[in-house]
């Protein structure tokens, strides 16, 4: 998690649109990120694997153009990652 949130922090610092849906998010943050990937503002998102797993979010991801998804892992815990262009 702390990872997803440093990557997305110097992401940011290079003027790149990018956010993380994981647990670490407050209802209103994560509201927000969901928001901001509604409305197509976001070019690259990061997603828990326990996030990415629930039907809500699957469906959020159905209703957006998805132009690249990227999987790694961080301690043998897979991250995903969307990218919009």
């Amino acid at each position: 998690i702390s990872l997803m949130k440093d990557q997305v922090d110097a992401l940011k610092v290079l003027g790149i649109a990018a956010e993380f849906l994981n647990s670490s998010l407050s209802t209103r943050e994560r509201n927000n990120v969901i928001d901001q990937v509604m409305q197509q503002r976001i070019k690259l998102l990061y997603i828990s694997p326990e996030r990415l797993a629930m039907d809500s979010t699957i469906q959020m991801l159905k209703t957006i153009p998805v132009m690249l998804m990227l999987e790694t892992k961080e301690n043998n815990r897979s991250i995903t990652g969307f990218f919009w262009l």
